[in-house]
């Protein structure tokens, strides 16, 4: 090749260069970013449809159709229990909107119960010990179901107890080798009480207590902060929680085993 056509070469491989570069600007500046915005948007109304679905079988009455719509949408991005959740918080919107009457929510929150209720392989040991129950005064137990449901199948042995008085907690934190204890409440004027609570749980149970996840309808970012407990958006957070705690006390008891036998 003559030094002429090494020049012509090698000035063609740069703008090659320069078109390959504009083009992979072009691809992760506008094309990738408004293929991922309509992917996101049509996952959205897929999982509303799923929703609303599953909210007009269970008003409805009818378990066979809101399970055939939890098997439908299995394989999706929300989780049977998370889309469960997401049911019956819209139950409730449209209940405070006078979309739905009294009786119809009462009959759906039912059918959801029995959709998330535990079946008997799902009674696991593996991980670790787990109590659940409402905050003081509080009667929705839909979200308890779903949390135990979840951790479950994860391998952790639950117990559902609402409506467990603060006293008879306090006994079973002292006396039981709790790794953690979940509450739900759904009203603001609920949670002084459920202060108190986790106040006698951490005087009965000290540094070593178990570890203490709240969740509900209410916003609990702030009350979570403030009584150093954890707050949970979604049941499938409290499998995320509850496996990096496992994973941190796994951790820390190793590096003392290392620590005393160095």
């Amino acid at each position: 090749m003559s030094r002429l056509e090494r020049h012509e070469a090698i000035k063609g491989a740069a703008r090659c260069g320069e078109d390959l570069e504009r083009l992979r600007a072009l691809l992760e500046g506008h094309v990738i970013p408004r293929l991922v915005a309509e992917q996101q948007r049509c996952e959205a109304d897929v999982h509303q449809l799923a929703i609303e679905r599953l909210a007009a079988a269970a008003c409805a009455g009818s378990l066979e159709a809101a399970r055939a719509v939890v098997d439908d949408h299995r394989a999706g991005a929300l989780s049977p229990h998370g889309l469960v959740s997401a049911c019956a918080r819209r139950l409730g919107q449209a209940w405070e909107a006078d979309a739905r009457t009294f009786v119809e929510v009462t009959v759906a929150l039912g059918v959801l119960g029995r959709l998330v209720t535990p079946e008997p392989w799902e009674a696991s040991v593996g991980r670790g010990h787990v109590l659940l129950t409402t905050a003081p005064g509080e009667q929705h137990q839909l979200g308890l179901l779903l949390v135990a449901q979840g951790l479950r199948r994860d391998g952790w042995f639950v117990e559902v107890e609402p409506g467990l008085e603060p006293s008879a907690l306090s006994r079973r934190v002292e006396r039981e080798a709790l790794d953690a204890v979940g509450f739900t409440v759904s009203r603001v004027a609920l949670l002084p009480a459920l202060a108190s609570c986790l106040e006698r749980i951490r005087q009965v149970s000290g540094r070593d207590g178990p570890g203490v996840m709240v969740g509900g309808s209410v916003s609990l970012t702030a009350f979570a902060t403030e009584h150093r407990v954890t707050a949970l958006a979604s049941p499938d957070d409290a499998v995320l929680w509850l496996r990096r705690r496992l994973l941190a006390r796994t951790a820390s008891r190793q590096a003392s085993g290392r620590s005393r036998t160095g």
